[in-house]
């Protein structure tokens, strides 16, 4: 990392998986269905008579295969976005508009390409609000610590607590001085003066 720190590298890595990885994810949604389809029609292959019902026209589509991978989906994008908004503060708009592009692929997906799911009743989401919720309370630390070790806040606060508590002299605190018989004039890098 270079002397700013690694917050710049972590943001293009979020905005490679926000931006990047959903695209692709989306037309993997599209696509996939597609084929399988064209593959469970080729394998029904159901005669054509004059007319064919409705449940005969259905089961030519693929079987549905359940909300584990959307419900995963869903959770790990929640994860990218609160833990590390500090570092990509603009992932929750990337996120709106994947989530709006996701809405209408997975409607079409459930009406056009799959069998119709059985449906059962269910008052919550299960152990996925439990993981969303330590999700939560993940992020909360974990931007805590990258806004306090990735900004001044905690030098500035060592300088107070131990040398002058107006931050006069802060900028010649975070400066080091390279020893006088090295060079003819005095040279100040930026160093941190204590590690912690």
């Amino acid at each position: 990392c270079t002397q700013g720190g690694c917050l710049m590298e972590l943001a293009i890595q979020l905005g490679i998986i926000m931006i990047g990885k959903q695209a692709l994810s989306n037309i993997q949604e599209v696509m996939l269905p597609k084929i399988l389809a064209l593959y469970q029609r080729w394998q029904v292959s159901i005669p054509k008579t004059k007319s064919t019902t409705q449940w005969e026209d259905d089961f030519k589509h693929i079987p549905f295969g359940g909300l584990f991978e959307e419900y995963l989906e869903m959770v790990l994008q929640f994860g990218f976005i609160t833990i590390f908004v500090a570092a990509f503060p603009v992932a929750p708009f990337f996120a709106l508009i994947n989530n709006w592009i996701e809405i209408r692929l997975d409607a079409s997906k459930l009406v056009c390409a799959t069998r119709r799911p059985i449906a059962f009743r269910s008052s919550t989401i299960g152990i996925w609000f439990n993981i969303l919720q330590i999700l939560a309370y993940l992020a909360i630390v974990a931007n805590a610590f990258l806004i306090a070790f990735t900004s001044e806040f905690l030098p500035k606060i060592l300088y107070q607590y131990t040398v002058n508590w107006d931050l006069i002299g802060y900028t010649n605190f975070t400066l080091a001085q390279a020893p006088v018989n090295t060079t003819s004039r005095e040279c100040m890098y930026i160093v941190s003066s204590y590690t912690l």
